[in-house]
């Protein structure tokens, strides 16, 4: 599974991957890589499930107008 994260203006922000079963997914990934360039001077938790409580309470807008596509793999 992929995902890209596109600005208001189509400039992307981030490309990422689910890495291994078991770890974050590809869109916490990408949402990640994106807050980390938006905005550096935040130190953002390793562990994923409070990765994601973190990034959910303190955002304040930054992804507003961004767009996210998500890739996944085909059924067998």
């Amino acid at each position: 599974v992929g995902c890209v994260i596109l600005d208001k203006n189509g400039k992307i922000l981030a490309i990422k991957a689910h890495e291994k079963a078991g770890l974050a997914h590809a869109e916490l990934n990408a949402i990640t890589h994106a807050f980390k360039s938006l905005r550096p001077e935040i130190s953002l938790p390793k562990e994923a499930n409070a990765l994601h409580e973190f990034i959910c309470k303190n955002h304040q807008g930054v992804f507003k107008d961004s767009i996210a596509f998500v890739t996944l793999e085909p059924c067998s």
